[in-house]
């Protein structure tokens, strides 16, 4: 039989036990185990009977209730972390006000439930049931610090490198904007892509292509070191932005009354309208770049329905207009990011689809081993290189 002296520190380990098993299962078999074998060191001053015999266990159901339900509840938690871990791709705001402060909020709540439990329940002596909190809210903190650790460790060495192409819907995008409005417009913008030499890289002609080949540091942006394919030169943060049409012009930048030869839009600086595909709060986002005012008397004169209320970013110091057209979540790309789980791969993947169709994307099926999504005016494919 353990001393005594012993109560406190076996009754910590249990409870710590409880917390960290990560399965109801087990957490209801350590109370258990706890309840029944351990009772006499655990009582507040180690109850024994009239013939000197150990008292048993408390029967009273509601106390084991009490006791169980926040440890198996704390038990879910832990269980599930390990699931948002892997899940999906996290996105650059996870400095937000709420990813800061998440981890101190849980460090508090499992201390006050630590101190709730020994105080309470195992009715500890008031010093120790804060010794024992402190002891616990230190090895919890401990926990969650080599847990993300963990954690970034493994998506570095699960990482798989991977390409994607990024084609728009061309003749739906322009025609929706007005920037083309006939199948005249129509040939004369082809005729003008067909001329270009065939060594000059033109978006309207061939998609955007970039491959992902590490992935982003703690401190850094997906989707991590890419190299830009069209371009042929490495980049650390994925910003892409290629005139459809560039004309070359010795026109003042603010001179807007001369109009594009080939779009329903000003001349301006002979590289806008722009295709733009870069990282944002919620997902990459996709879209075109625009002359500001064109976009607000576009927008004035109700031809575009609802896309007047294309969610927007303007740069007033030059004058353009940043419209985001479409965003692809970041958890498309998480499969990469994770070694396979075969066990939860069909789930994983329903989820993604519901992401993804509650933004207007729809996935395709593709032959291969790639994945393909397609939004009413952007098409992306990706697999694993």
């Amino acid at each position: 039989m353990l001393r005594t002296t012993s109560k406190p520190f076996i009754a910590f380990l249990g409870v710590l036990a409880f917390v960290v098993a990560g399965n109801n299962a087990v957490a209801l078999a350590l109370w258990l185990w706890l309840k029944f074998a351990w009772w006499p060191l655990l009582a507040p001053s180690c109850l024994y009977t009239s013939s000197g015999l150990p008292a048993p266990p408390p029967q009273d159901y509601v106390i084991n209730l009490i006791v169980f339900a926040p440890l198996s509840w704390l038990a879910w938690v832990f269980a599930r972390r390990g699931d948002s871990a892997t899940a999906v791709q996290t996105s650059p705001t996870a400095d937000s006000a709420w990813q800061v402060l998440k981890p101190s909020a849980e460090a508090l709540g499992v201390a006050a439930a630590l101190y709730v439990i020994l105080r309470y329940l195992c009715d500890f002596s008031l010093r120790q049931s804060v010794v024992l909190t402190l002891l616990g809210w230190f090895v919890f903190v401990l926990y969650l610090y080599l847990h993300a650790l963990i954690v970034s460790q493994r998506s570095r060495t699960a990482f798989s490198p991977f390409k994607v192409f990024i084609e728009p819907k061309w003749h739906s995008l322009l025609s929706d904007l007005k920037l083309v409005n006939s199948e005249e417009e129509w040939h004369r913008l082809n005729q003008a892509i067909e001329s270009l030499p065939a060594s000059q890289y033109n978006v309207f002609r061939s998609p955007i292509s970039f491959t992902v080949i590490a992935p982003p540091s703690d401190e850094g942006l997906p989707p991590g070191l890419t190299y830009w394919d069209n371009r042929q030169r490495f980049v650390s943060k994925v910003d892409f932005s290629e005139a459809i049409v560039e004309i070359e012009s010795e026109i003042s930048i603010r001179d807007i009354n001369r109009e594009h030869p080939f779009f329903k839009h000003p001349l301006f600086s002979g590289s806008l309208p722009s295709l733009c595909f870069r990282w944002g709060a919620s997902g990459y986002e996709l879209g075109l770049e625009v002359h500001a005012r064109w976009w607000k008397r576009l927008c004035e004169t109700g031809e575009i329905g609802e896309l007047a209320k294309t969610k927007e970013d303007t740069d007033y110091e030059c004058g353009t207009t940043r419209l985001v057209i479409a965003t692809l979540p970041y958890s498309e790309f998480g499969i990469y990011y994770q070694k396979p789980d075969y066990l939860r791969m069909e789930a994983q993947q329903k989820a993604r689809d519901k992401q993804l169709e509650a933004i207007g994307w729809k996935r395709k099926e593709e032959r291969g081993p790639g994945w393909r999504v397609e939004h009413k005016y952007f098409k992306v494919s990706h697999w694993p290189v």
